[in-house]
């Protein structure tokens, strides 16, 4: 299969929904309002949405929110950077044997991430219940 973009390893294809859709998206993102953003900020805006249970993925329970259902009045791009500088390293490693890096924001009973991508493609967050998981890592104390 064809990549476009090494950003964004979902995108295939024109013609694929979210290839249409988010190929090209404004960029949002307001260093004036990240700078000033508490993560108490950060998870109303996360806990006003509609969270989906990722039905396809039943063995890594989750859900997740997309872009463009997002209606808080602090900008998406904010939200995931404020995700990705105050998140903790960790590691997703669903065989046991493979460790994808990533970086998990650990905040009021749950563990959020994106996918890493850049802020302008960034489409998916998801999120967990921040009880121990076999699949993936961070360590709390960072």
């Amino acid at each position: 299969m064809e990549r476009l973009s090494k950003m964004d390893p979902w995108k295939t294809k024109p013609g694929h929904p979210s290839y249409e859709e988010f190929s090209e998206p404004e960029n949002k993102y307001n260093p004036e309002i990240a700078e000033h953003l508490t993560c108490e900020q950060v998870f109303k805006a996360l806990e006003d949405h509609a969270w989906r249970f990722a039905k396809t993925m039943p063995q890594w329970p989750h859900e997740y929110v997309i872009r463009q259902n997002w209606k808080s009045d602090i900008p998406w791009e904010n939200v995931v950077q404020h995700m990705r500088v105050h998140g903790k390293a960790g590691y997703f490693s669903p065989s046991g044997k493979r460790r994808t890096p990533q970086i998990y924001y650990v905040f009021g009973g749950y563990v959020f991430w994106s996918m890493g991508y850049a802020l302008n493609v960034t489409t998916v967050i998801n999120r967990a219940t921040d009880e121990p998981q076999p699949y993936y890592y961070y360590d709390p104390e960072s």
